[in-house]
Protein backbone atom coordinates (compact mmCIF):
# COMPACT_ATOMS: atom_id res chain seq x y z
CA UNK A 1 0.00 0.00 0.00
CA UNK A 2 1.09 3.78 -0.85
CA UNK A 3 2.27 6.02 1.77
CA UNK A 4 -0.04 8.57 3.21
CA UNK A 5 0.54 12.00 1.46
CA UNK A 6 -0.49 15.29 3.57
CA UNK A 7 -1.98 18.40 2.03
CA UNK A 8 -1.08 21.68 3.98
CA UNK A 9 -3.58 24.42 3.35
CA UNK A 10 -3.66 28.20 5.02
CA UNK A 11 -6.86 28.90 3.02
CA UNK A 12 -9.79 27.29 3.09
CA UNK A 13 -9.27 27.49 -1.32
CA UNK A 14 -6.65 25.29 -0.69
CA UNK A 15 -8.36 22.54 0.90
CA UNK A 16 -8.62 19.82 -2.12
CA UNK A 17 -12.13 19.47 -4.33
CA UNK A 18 -11.79 15.64 -3.13
CA UNK A 19 -11.67 16.18 0.65
CA UNK A 20 -14.31 18.79 0.92
CA UNK A 21 -16.81 16.42 -1.12
CA UNK A 22 -15.55 13.94 1.76
CA UNK A 23 -16.54 16.15 4.40
CA UNK A 24 -20.15 16.67 2.89
CA UNK A 25 -20.51 12.80 2.63
CA UNK A 26 -19.87 12.73 6.53
CA UNK A 27 -22.03 15.83 7.25
CA UNK A 28 -22.65 14.19 11.22
CA UNK A 29 -18.58 13.39 12.08
CA UNK A 30 -17.63 16.20 9.67
CA UNK A 31 -19.71 18.81 12.01
CA UNK A 32 -16.95 20.35 13.89
CA UNK A 33 -14.70 21.74 11.01
CA UNK A 34 -17.10 21.63 7.75
CA UNK A 35 -19.18 24.91 8.67
CA UNK A 36 -15.80 26.70 9.49
CA UNK A 37 -14.43 25.68 6.41
CA UNK A 38 -17.65 27.27 4.72
CA UNK A 39 -17.39 30.40 6.69
CA UNK A 40 -13.63 30.90 6.45
CA UNK A 41 -14.46 30.16 1.57
CA UNK A 42 -16.92 32.74 2.04
CA UNK A 43 -14.74 35.58 3.90
CA UNK A 44 -12.02 34.82 1.57
CA UNK A 45 -14.08 34.89 -1.76
CA UNK A 46 -15.24 38.94 0.23
CA UNK A 47 -11.36 39.39 0.00
CA UNK A 48 -11.29 38.86 3.93
CA UNK A 49 -7.62 38.18 4.85
CA UNK A 50 -7.55 35.32 7.00
CA UNK A 51 -4.86 34.64 9.81
CA UNK A 52 -4.22 31.50 11.72
CA UNK A 53 -6.07 29.16 9.92
CA UNK A 54 -4.94 25.64 9.28
CA UNK A 55 -6.14 22.03 7.45
CA UNK A 56 -4.12 18.86 7.05
CA UNK A 57 -5.45 16.46 4.64
CA UNK A 58 -3.94 12.94 4.88
CA UNK A 59 -4.64 11.11 1.83
CA UNK A 60 -3.44 7.88 -0.13
CA UNK A 61 -4.57 8.53 -3.81
CA UNK A 62 -7.72 11.14 -3.06
CA UNK A 63 -8.69 8.66 -0.38
CA UNK A 64 -8.81 10.77 2.23
CA UNK A 65 -7.72 9.24 5.74
CA UNK A 66 -7.82 11.81 8.48
CA UNK A 67 -8.82 15.79 8.12
CA UNK A 68 -7.23 17.90 10.70
CA UNK A 69 -8.38 21.06 11.51
CA UNK A 70 -6.71 23.72 13.65
CA UNK A 71 -9.04 27.12 13.45
CA UNK A 72 -10.25 29.86 15.29
CA UNK A 73 -13.92 30.74 16.16
CA UNK A 74 -15.96 33.19 17.81
CA UNK A 75 -14.55 32.91 21.26
CA UNK A 76 -10.58 32.17 20.45
CA UNK A 77 -9.24 29.32 19.45
CA UNK A 78 -10.74 26.24 18.41
CA UNK A 79 -9.12 22.38 19.70
CA UNK A 80 -7.15 20.39 16.91
CA UNK A 81 -9.84 18.45 15.64
CA UNK A 82 -9.98 15.57 13.65
CA UNK A 83 -12.31 13.75 11.17
CA UNK A 84 -11.86 10.33 10.02
CA UNK A 85 -14.51 8.68 7.04
CA UNK A 86 -14.14 5.19 8.30
CA UNK A 87 -16.74 3.59 10.91
CA UNK A 88 -15.47 3.98 14.48
CA UNK A 89 -15.24 0.15 14.83
CA UNK A 90 -12.62 0.11 11.94
CA UNK A 91 -10.68 2.29 13.42
CA UNK A 92 -6.89 0.29 14.74
CA UNK A 93 -4.26 2.57 16.49
CA UNK A 94 -1.12 0.81 15.01
CA UNK A 95 -2.88 1.20 11.40
CA UNK A 96 -3.22 4.57 11.41
CA UNK A 97 -0.28 5.84 13.35
CA UNK A 98 1.82 6.77 10.50
CA UNK A 99 -0.60 9.17 9.51
CA UNK A 100 -1.51 10.24 12.56
CA UNK A 101 2.65 11.15 13.12
CA UNK A 102 2.60 12.51 9.76
CA UNK A 103 -0.27 15.30 10.99
CA UNK A 104 1.97 15.82 14.00
CA UNK A 105 4.97 16.60 11.99
CA UNK A 106 2.69 18.70 9.61
CA UNK A 107 1.26 20.65 12.37
CA UNK A 108 5.24 21.36 14.32
CA UNK A 109 6.13 22.42 10.84
CA UNK A 110 3.44 24.93 9.85
CA UNK A 111 2.31 26.29 13.58
CA UNK A 112 3.96 29.38 14.71
CA UNK A 113 4.20 27.59 18.03
CA UNK A 114 4.10 24.61 19.92
CA UNK A 115 2.14 26.40 22.23
CA UNK A 116 -1.25 26.74 19.94
CA UNK A 117 -2.11 23.16 20.42
CA UNK A 118 -3.87 23.06 23.76
CA UNK A 119 -6.25 20.06 23.19
CA UNK A 120 -7.53 18.29 20.46
CA UNK A 121 -10.86 16.33 19.72
CA UNK A 122 -11.48 13.27 17.95
CA UNK A 123 -12.71 10.03 17.98
CA UNK A 124 -11.37 8.17 21.13
CA UNK A 125 -8.90 6.12 19.28
CA UNK A 126 -7.71 8.76 17.37
CA UNK A 127 -7.37 11.36 20.39
CA UNK A 128 -5.23 8.73 22.80
CA UNK A 129 -2.65 7.40 19.95
CA UNK A 130 -2.30 10.91 18.59
CA UNK A 131 -2.13 12.42 22.16
CA UNK A 132 0.99 10.33 23.04
CA UNK A 133 2.77 11.12 19.16
CA UNK A 134 2.40 14.52 20.13
CA UNK A 135 3.61 14.72 23.42
CA UNK A 136 6.52 13.18 21.98
CA UNK A 137 7.35 15.01 19.30
CA UNK A 138 6.32 18.69 20.46
CA UNK A 139 7.92 17.65 23.59
CA UNK A 140 4.71 18.79 25.63
CA UNK A 141 3.32 16.84 28.22
CA UNK A 142 -0.31 15.90 28.67
CA UNK A 143 -2.52 16.14 30.92
CA UNK A 144 -3.00 13.00 33.18
CA UNK A 145 -7.07 14.02 32.91
CA UNK A 146 -9.73 14.37 29.96
CA UNK A 147 -11.11 18.09 29.43
CA UNK A 148 -14.36 15.63 27.79
CA UNK A 149 -15.44 12.50 27.56
CA UNK A 150 -18.40 12.09 25.05
CA UNK A 151 -20.64 10.65 22.56
CA UNK A 152 -21.38 12.31 19.57
CA UNK A 153 -25.32 11.47 18.83
CA UNK A 154 -27.76 13.11 16.09
CA UNK A 155 -31.14 13.06 15.40
CA UNK A 156 -32.99 13.25 11.95
CA UNK A 157 -36.75 14.11 11.34
CA UNK A 158 -37.10 10.47 12.05
CA UNK A 159 -36.00 10.05 15.01
CA UNK A 160 -37.56 13.58 16.38
CA UNK A 161 -40.14 12.90 19.11
CA UNK A 162 -42.78 14.94 19.21
CA UNK A 163 -44.70 16.11 22.43
CA UNK A 164 -46.91 18.60 23.96
CA UNK A 165 -45.38 19.75 27.22
CA UNK A 166 -47.98 21.97 29.50
CA UNK A 167 -46.25 26.06 30.62
CA UNK A 168 -45.15 25.39 34.05
CA UNK A 169 -47.71 26.13 36.27
CA UNK A 170 -49.24 29.68 37.39
CA UNK A 171 -46.07 31.20 34.71
CA UNK A 172 -46.43 32.93 31.64
CA UNK A 173 -43.89 31.07 29.32
CA UNK A 174 -42.20 31.68 25.98
CA UNK A 175 -39.25 29.83 23.88
CA UNK A 176 -37.84 32.11 21.41
CA UNK A 177 -34.69 33.44 19.62
CA UNK A 178 -32.87 35.04 22.44
CA UNK A 179 -32.96 39.03 22.04
CA UNK A 180 -31.27 41.85 23.92
CA UNK A 181 -33.71 42.42 26.19
CA UNK A 182 -32.69 38.59 27.45
CA UNK A 183 -28.75 39.60 27.48
CA UNK A 184 -28.45 39.70 30.84
CA UNK A 185 -30.25 36.29 31.76
CA UNK A 186 -28.40 34.54 28.63
CA UNK A 187 -24.91 36.12 29.90
CA UNK A 188 -25.51 34.48 33.29
CA UNK A 189 -26.01 31.18 32.19
CA UNK A 190 -23.10 31.64 29.76
CA UNK A 191 -20.81 31.88 32.64
CA UNK A 192 -22.35 28.94 34.49
CA UNK A 193 -22.00 26.95 31.80
CA UNK A 194 -18.63 27.45 31.55
CA UNK A 195 -18.18 27.63 35.08
CA UNK A 196 -19.09 23.48 34.65
CA UNK A 197 -16.85 23.07 32.18
CA UNK A 198 -13.40 23.31 33.75
CA UNK A 199 -10.78 24.15 32.13
CA UNK A 200 -12.52 26.74 29.72
CA UNK A 201 -14.74 29.22 32.32
CA UNK A 202 -15.22 32.54 31.07
CA UNK A 203 -14.85 35.60 32.95
CA UNK A 204 -18.29 37.56 33.47
CA UNK A 205 -17.38 40.10 31.03
CA UNK A 206 -16.58 37.26 28.11
CA UNK A 207 -19.93 35.53 29.24
CA UNK A 208 -21.69 38.67 28.24
CA UNK A 209 -19.64 39.10 25.09
CA UNK A 210 -20.63 35.06 24.30
CA UNK A 211 -23.90 36.59 24.92
CA UNK A 212 -23.89 39.25 22.85
CA UNK A 213 -22.42 37.39 19.74
CA UNK A 214 -25.14 34.82 19.86
CA UNK A 215 -28.15 37.01 20.11
CA UNK A 216 -26.90 39.50 17.17
CA UNK A 217 -26.60 35.83 14.62
CA UNK A 218 -29.49 34.83 16.11
CA UNK A 219 -27.54 31.60 17.32
CA UNK A 220 -29.20 31.42 20.81
CA UNK A 221 -32.62 30.07 21.81
CA UNK A 222 -34.62 30.85 25.60
CA UNK A 223 -37.28 29.72 27.50
CA UNK A 224 -38.18 32.55 29.27
CA UNK A 225 -40.69 32.52 32.86
CA UNK A 226 -42.60 35.01 34.21
CA UNK A 227 -45.01 35.19 37.37
CA UNK A 228 -47.32 37.52 37.71
CA UNK A 229 -45.76 40.69 39.40
CA UNK A 230 -42.16 39.25 38.34
CA UNK A 231 -39.93 40.29 35.46
CA UNK A 232 -39.26 37.51 32.98
CA UNK A 233 -36.52 35.33 34.31
CA UNK A 234 -34.22 33.09 31.32
CA UNK A 235 -34.81 29.82 32.57
CA UNK A 236 -33.28 27.40 29.86
CA UNK A 237 -30.86 28.75 26.86
CA UNK A 238 -30.23 26.76 24.38
CA UNK A 239 -27.26 27.69 20.88
CA UNK A 240 -27.42 26.63 17.34
CA UNK A 241 -24.13 26.69 16.60
CA UNK A 242 -21.52 24.86 13.62
CA UNK A 243 -24.60 25.34 10.98
CA UNK A 244 -24.37 23.80 7.49
CA UNK A 245 -27.46 23.82 4.47
CA UNK A 246 -28.11 19.93 6.02
CA UNK A 247 -26.48 19.64 9.54
CA UNK A 248 -27.32 22.12 12.52
CA UNK A 249 -25.60 21.77 16.07
CA UNK A 250 -26.97 22.47 19.45
CA UNK A 251 -24.48 22.89 21.86
CA UNK A 252 -24.74 24.95 25.47
CA UNK A 253 -27.74 23.33 26.64
CA UNK A 254 -27.82 24.79 29.83
CA UNK A 255 -30.70 25.26 32.89
CA UNK A 256 -30.93 27.77 35.97
CA UNK A 257 -30.78 26.09 38.85
CA UNK A 258 -33.54 27.57 40.01
CA UNK A 259 -35.60 25.56 37.10
CA UNK A 260 -33.72 22.46 36.98
CA UNK A 261 -36.11 19.27 37.65
CA UNK A 262 -39.12 20.70 35.95
CA UNK A 263 -38.48 19.78 32.32
CA UNK A 264 -37.34 23.12 30.69
CA UNK A 265 -34.39 21.81 28.89
CA UNK A 266 -36.42 19.19 27.22
CA UNK A 267 -39.06 21.30 26.33
CA UNK A 268 -36.54 24.27 25.11
CA UNK A 269 -34.45 21.67 23.67
CA UNK A 270 -37.31 19.55 21.53
CA UNK A 271 -38.74 23.27 20.37
CA UNK A 272 -35.26 24.34 19.04
CA UNK A 273 -35.26 20.81 16.93
CA UNK A 274 -38.70 20.82 15.74
CA UNK A 275 -37.81 24.62 13.92
CA UNK A 276 -34.28 23.56 12.88
CA UNK A 277 -36.23 20.50 11.14
CA UNK A 278 -38.70 22.57 9.86
CA UNK A 279 -36.08 24.72 8.44
CA UNK A 280 -35.15 21.61 5.84
CA UNK A 281 -32.13 20.25 8.39
CA UNK A 282 -31.83 16.98 7.65
CA UNK A 283 -29.74 16.08 11.02
CA UNK A 284 -29.41 17.95 14.36
CA UNK A 285 -25.61 16.91 16.32
CA UNK A 286 -25.12 17.12 19.93
CA UNK A 287 -22.04 15.76 21.94
CA UNK A 288 -23.51 14.52 25.12
CA UNK A 289 -20.95 13.64 28.32
CA UNK A 290 -20.90 10.40 29.13
CA UNK A 291 -21.53 11.40 32.59
CA UNK A 292 -23.86 13.94 31.72
CA UNK A 293 -27.28 13.30 33.37
CA UNK A 294 -29.37 15.20 30.80
CA UNK A 295 -28.08 12.50 28.11
CA UNK A 296 -32.07 11.20 29.29
CA UNK A 297 -33.77 14.54 28.11
CA UNK A 298 -31.57 14.47 25.50
CA UNK A 299 -32.94 10.48 24.20
CA UNK A 300 -36.89 11.88 25.39
CA UNK A 301 -36.33 14.30 22.25
CA UNK A 302 -35.00 11.84 19.74
CA UNK A 303 -31.61 11.82 19.79
CA UNK A 304 -30.15 8.51 19.13
CA UNK A 305 -28.06 6.03 21.27
CA UNK A 306 -27.62 8.19 24.31
CA UNK A 307 -29.48 7.90 27.84
CA UNK A 308 -30.40 5.01 29.58
CA UNK A 309 -30.93 1.51 28.53
CA UNK A 310 -30.07 2.93 24.73
CA UNK A 311 -28.53 0.71 22.20
CA UNK A 312 -25.33 0.78 20.12
CA UNK A 313 -26.35 3.11 17.06
CA UNK A 314 -24.80 3.39 13.73
CA UNK A 315 -22.38 6.68 14.07
CA UNK A 316 -22.79 7.40 17.42
CA UNK A 317 -19.50 6.63 19.08
CA UNK A 318 -16.97 8.21 21.63
CA UNK A 319 -15.02 11.24 21.21
CA UNK A 320 -12.40 12.37 23.60
CA UNK A 321 -10.81 16.10 24.61
CA UNK A 322 -7.12 15.46 25.26
CA UNK A 323 -5.21 18.53 26.96
CA UNK A 324 -1.84 19.44 27.10
CA UNK A 325 0.11 21.06 29.70
CA UNK A 326 -1.87 24.11 30.78
CA UNK A 327 0.71 25.97 32.46
CA UNK A 328 2.85 26.24 28.89
CA UNK A 329 0.03 26.27 25.74
CA UNK A 330 -2.24 29.47 25.14
CA UNK A 331 -5.56 28.37 26.05
CA UNK A 332 -8.42 28.54 24.18
CA UNK A 333 -12.23 28.57 23.77
CA UNK A 334 -15.03 26.64 22.06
Amino acid sequence: MSAPTAIVATRPSDVPTFALHCLEANPINANLMLPTLYKCRQEEEQGIVLQGQLWVVVHIQQQVLLIVSCTTGYMGEYPIFFFTPFPYASLDADAMTPALRLVAYKLRENLHSRRRVYSIFAPEIISVTFADIWSQIAGVRREREPYYHAKISYLTPTTFIEKRTPPLQGAYCDLRRGNPADLQGIADLCYRFAHDSPPFQLPQQEALREAQILVNEGKVWVYSVAYPGQRPIIASIVATTRNTPTTATITKVFTHPQFRGQGCAEVLVRHVCKELLRAGKQYIVLYVGLTNKAANVYKKVGFVGVGDGASPYPGVDPWLELGFDHTYVNMGQW
